[in-house]
């Protein structure tokens, strides 16, 4: 009743509005929605799209929790040309396996021959819809096994398998296909889209087909990012099995030490001292401690070939240390940089300083004919050159 009453008064309150009908229903519906009751607004769109009006079941779909696409498919298929673009997205590059290959031309169709604006929509989305409209909707059967593909819940890492002809034969239009119904991102899936079209008549790629090629949100690059680095853990690891084969069982415990604190203080640093702000805050936070176990590894592989670290002084290292760490924290300034702060610097340092030393155990088991001082200045040279950078950072 109170929803009544408020529609009523509004009606009467606006001379423009004492009408019947849909124009009424609409705008009693806008007046609603502009007081911030959706609810209500949609109990007049409801009635204004009874009578006929597109932009109440484009409004409709706006205002619904979650988003209501069929209806805003439907206020473009009634020719509501303001609501093309939410309704191409809605019908194909935002629906991932729930699109509509079928609405989306439709929409498409009628957006050429009415010559609406599509704002930031141009030549290349709509020769996406062709494309994707051509490719059809794929096979029950496929769309089921894409759970068993690279990325899960997702018929873009099924649609790799037949780009690429691995595990199954290469079936570019099945491919295509299920980009199509798979991709949620606008700009992803043009890309992917024109990738597998200028691709089509290839009996085999020259360049394989990956989603990660064309990853450009940031949830899909922060996903791209862990793929990469799970692979690139995976060869670190077989690399580092290959150079302990010859080890004593006190260097493999000793190791194992230094590997600890290695992986303790690689990823306070790159969580602490590496800005992680924004979309692809995960990105450069894997990309960071990838970054530093490489550095192990490239380190332990010039040390296994007989190229210890450089002659040098820890005194003298260890005081240009101490002088820049107190530089970097008297720092008054923290709102240029980001995700760090004083007390995630002071953090990695002592995890620092677990890795150093850890460093100096290892290597008196491993290579004792060197001398732990040298040691603990290489680590520490190695120090100062990051903390280097917090200092310059803006």
């Amino acid at each position: 009743m109170k929803v009544f009453a408020l529609a009523l008064a509004v009606l009467l309150a606006t001379p423009a509005l004492a009408q019947t009908g849909a124009p009424a229903e609409l705008a009693a519906g806008k007046a609603l929605e502009a007081k911030g009751d959706s609810a209500g607004a949609r109990t007049w769109y409801r009635k204004a799209a009874e009578h006929g009006s597109a932009e109440a079941w484009y409004r409709i779909g706006m205002t619904t929790p979650g988003g209501a696409p069929q209806a805003i498919i439907r206020a473009a298929e009634m020719g509501y040309a303001p609501g093309f673009n939410d309704a191409l997205d809605a019908a194909l590059f935002r629906a991932g396996p729930a699109a509509d290959v079928d609405a989306a031309k439709r929409i498409a169709d009628l957006a050429r021959k009415t010559k609406a604006d599509l704002g930031f929509f141009g030549a290349s989305e709509l020769e996406t819809v062709d494309a994707c409209y051509a490719a059809g909707t794929p096979p029950l059967v496929a769309q089921r096994a894409a759970s068993t593909a690279r990325y899960p819940d997702d018929n873009v890492g099924l649609a790799e398998r037949y780009a690429n002809g691995t595990g199954a034969k290469r079936d570019p239009r099945l491919a295509l296909a299920l980009v199509c119904h798979g991709a949620e991102v606008p700009a992803e899936l043009n890309e992917m889209v024109a990738a597998l079209t200028a691709t089509e008549g290839q009996a085999r790629l020259q360049k394989p087909f990956r989603f990660c090629d064309y990853a450009e949100s940031g949830s899909n690059s922060a996903m791209c990012a862990q793929i990469a680095s799970d692979a690139a853990d995976r060869k670190r690891k077989t690399a580092l099995e290959h150079l302990m084969q010859d080890w004593t069982v006190p260097q493999r415990a000793a190791f194992i030490v230094l590997k600890k604190a290695a992986d303790a203080y690689f990823e306070e640093h790159a969580g602490s001292e590496v800005d992680n702000s924004g979309t692809l805050g995960g990105a450069f936070y894997l990309e960071a401690v990838g970054r530093q176990h490489d550095g192990l590894l490239k380190d332990l592989r010039a040390f296994e070939a007989a190229h210890p670290p450089p002659q040098d002084g820890f005194a003298a290292a260890d005081k240009t240390l101490n002088a820049l760490y107190r530089t970097v924290l008297a720092r008054k300034d923290w709102s240029g940089m980001g995700t760090v702060d004083a007390g995630g610097i002071r953090k990695t340092q002592r995890l620092w300083l677990a890795y150093r030393d850890g460093w100096v155990i290892f290597a008196a088991a491993r290579y004792p004919h060197i001398p732990a001082e040298r040691w603990k200045a290489w680590a520490t040279r190695r120090r100062i050159a990051e903390l280097k950078d917090l200092a310059t950072a803006n």
